[in-house]
């Protein structure tokens, strides 16, 4: 049983950022999509929309 993980929506943010020349904004965005791309298959994803 995997589990549960509540995804921020900044998350899905990062995954659908565009290139940009703001450094700590393009290291987020690489940890994000690492994560996403190698570990997001471990847990039941769920994300929610902001308040």
């Amino acid at each position: 049983m995997s589990e549960t993980v509540y995804v921020e929506t900044s998350v899905v943010g990062y995954l659908t950022a565009r290139l940009s020349n703001n450094l700590i904004l393009m290291a987020n965005l690489g940890i994000t999509q690492e994560w996403w791309d190698t570990r997001r298959e471990q847990f039941t994803l769920y994300i929610s929309p902001p308040p």
